[in-house]
C-alpha cells in the first residue's frame, strides 16, 4: 500500500474518525427531528385551519336563501338567525332591516323536488311566515336556479344563537 492510501484509512481507535462519525450521527438525528416537528406542524396547522371553517349548508340552502335574499329590500342586511334542515326541506329564520329602517324577522320554509322532466331540483312549495308563495313566482325562480347555482350563492351557516341573543329577540317581540 502507498503512505497516502495508509494516511487516509482510519486507524481502529482513531478518535478523530470516532467524534467524525458521532457528529455526523449527530447532525442526522437533528434533521430527521427536525423534519418530524415540522410534519406535527404542518398537520395540526390543517386541523386548526379546518376546524376554524365555517359551516356550509348545502344547494338547497343556497338556493332558499336567495330566494329569502330576493324579497327583501336591503339583502345585505339580512343575518340567520336560525336554520333546520328536513332532508328534502329547509326552515330558516332570519332577521333585517325593512325599508323604512325597523329591524324585522321572517322565517321561510322551503320545500324542495327533483323535475322529472330535467333532472333537476326545484322548489315545490316555499311559505315565508306561514303564508304560501305563489305557483307562478315559483315557477319563475325554479327557472333561474341553473343561474342561481352558478352564481355562488352564500352557504355559510351561522353558528347557534347563545342565551344573551335569544333574550335579546324576546324583549323585541314583547313590544
Amino acid at each position: 500500500m502507498s503512505k497516502a492510501a495508509v494516511a487516509d484509512s482510519p486507524v481502529v481507535g482513531d478518535k478523530k474518525a470516532t467524534r467524525a462519525a458521532a457528529q455526523e450521527k449527530k447532525l442526522k438525528r437533528g434533521r430527521l427531528k427536525k423534519r418530524i416537528a415540522g410534519g406535527v406542524v404542518a398537520v395540526l396547522a390543517v386541523f386548526i385551519w379546518y376546524g376554524m371553517q365555517p359551516f356550509r349548508g348545502d344547494a338547497d340552502y343556497g338556493v332558499c336563501r336567495t330566494f329569502a335574499e330576493l324579497r327583501i329590500a336591503y339583502p345585505h342586511t339580512m343575518k340567520i338567525l336560525s336554520y333546520e334542515n328536513y332532508g328534502g326541506a329547509w326552515k330558516i329564520f332570519y332577521s333585517f332591516i325593512g325599508e323604512y329602517g325597523e329591524q324585522r324577522s321572517n322565517y321561510i320554509d322551503c320545500a324542495f323536488t327533483v323535475n322529472p322532466a330535467n333532472g333537476q331540483r326545484e322548489l315545490k312549495e316555499v311559505k315565508i311566515n306561514r303564508r304560501p308563495v305563489s305557483k307562478e313566482e315559483l315557477k319563475r325562480f325554479n327557472l333561474s336556479i341553473p343561474g342561481v347555482l352558478k352564481g355562488k350563492p352564500n352557504l355559510v351557516i351561522p353558528a347557534p344563537l347563545d342565551e344573551a341573543d335569544l333574550m335579546g329577540l324576546r324583549t323585541v317581540y314583547e313590544q
